[in-house]
This record gives C-alpha cells, structure tokens and sequence, in this order.
C-alpha cells in the first residue's frame, strides 16, 4: 500500500505457471490487469472492467514491455 497525500494505491500480484507458446519456447508472457471498483470512487461502477481501466492495464502492458 501506497499513501501520497490523499490517495492510496494497493497492488496486488498474482502469478501463475503456464506452458510457454510452442513458436516462442524460451519466453514468457505478462497479463497486467486494473480493478477500479466502487470501493475506489463513486466515479467507478461494479460490473465489467471499465474503459479506464482497460487502457491503464494497456499502458502498464506496455511500459513494462519496453
């Protein structure tokens, strides 16, 4: 957990061991996945993920792949 003034960020990291693809035997692969439920801000409702936070797991996908 993470405090900065009024905010607070929790992560949590879950990993699972899976078969690597055949055409690329020697390489893993990242899933990042954002939860923004109503326990965050009102801003944000229960249900599938939101918009926001497809495009947030699309952007840590994408930092960390760099």
């Amino acid at each position: 957990m993470v405090r900065l003034g009024g905010t607070t960020v929790v992560c949590g990291i879950k990993a699972e061991v899976s078969e690597p693809k055949v055409d690329t035997p020697n390489q893993g692969f990242l899933v990042p996945n954002v939860e923004l439920p109503p326990l965050c801000s009102s801003k944000f409702k229960a249900g599938p993920p939101s918009e926001k936070a497809q495009v947030l797991s699309e952007f840590i996908h994408q930092t960390l792949l760099k």
